[in-house]
């Protein structure tokens, strides 16, 4: 058994793969690392929970005070995420968390979220600066995987959900690149393609297509920059000729 996970004498980290644990396996183990969901813990010492894309993760099933975390690597600057405990954000984090709160044509407004994170709620994350690998952890948690929570997008019959497991899509939207896409079209375009896969621990836009719209983009509220007619960022409008940026859309404001 040791050797099969790379045991000490006193820690053991469990693989990605286990799907069981009998009840007694480690009764003189002072540290056990899951690195899978079996659907609860055992409790006969200290445990932790590292999961990643990689871990088994079973359906249901709850666990109390347990310190945990989950590690993916983003590729793109915008991702999605769901996850099965609440966090406590301080703001120092190397990403910040958003929810959707409506859509406007073919734009998602999206408002960042700060202190307490809810388990089951799907995020969009965003993030700050080039870490790619990132980790979301939480210390003495309480951990639920029985649901996800579907979160309706206003101005739109669209709503954001999420999901623990790989999960095949056949409608809706999901995150590329940055933008959403319309997953029929996404479909249409590519020959022989059912269904597209969302990942584990990642969110989509359920429903029907949105105003007919092919790519939704991302605009964070009350974001808006202003630069001067060279192209150089101003900090506050000044008098005169501004280029006003908000989200995707572009305009020229004239300050007196």
């Amino acid at each position: 058994f040791g050797d099969l996970y790379g045991l000490s004498d006193k820690q053991v980290v469990l693989p990605t793969t286990l799907e069981y644990l009998a009840f007694g396996c480690f009764n003189s183990i002072e540290k056990l690392t899951y690195q899978s969901w079996i659907g609860g813990t055992i409790k006969c010492c200290k445990e932790q929970i590292c999961l990643s894309d990689a871990s088994y993760i079973y359906d249901g099933g709850k666990a109390e005070g347990l310190d945990i975390s989950y590690t993916r690597t983003f590729s793109n600057t915008w991702g999605t995420l769901v996850l099965p405990f609440a966090m406590m954000l301080t703001g120092d984090e190397p990403y910040s968390l958003y929810v959707i709160e409506s859509m406007n044509a073919d734009e998602l407004v999206l408002r960042r979220v700060e202190g307490q994170t809810e388990a089951g709620t799907p995020y969009l994350v965003k993030r700050n600066g080039e870490q790619k690998k990132l980790s979301f952890e939480a210390q003495k948690a309480f951990v639920t995987f029985d649901n996800t929570k579907a979160s309706p997008v206003e101005g739109s019959t669209l709503s954001f959900s999420g999901t623990y497991k790989a999960k095949d899509v056949t409608s809706g939207y999901i995150i590329r690149n940055d933008r959403f896409w319309d997953v029929a079209r996404i479909r249409e375009t590519s020959a022989g393609t059912q269904a597209i896969k969302v990942g584990p621990f990642r969110s989509w836009l359920d429903g029907d297509e949105a105003n007919g719209a092919s790519v939704l983009s991302l605009h964070i509220g009350d974001d808006v920059a202003f630069y001067d007619l060279n192209g150089k960022r101003l900090s506050t409008p000044q008098r005169g000729i501004n280029i006003v940026k908000r989200g995707n859309k572009t305009m020229k404001v004239i300050i007196k």
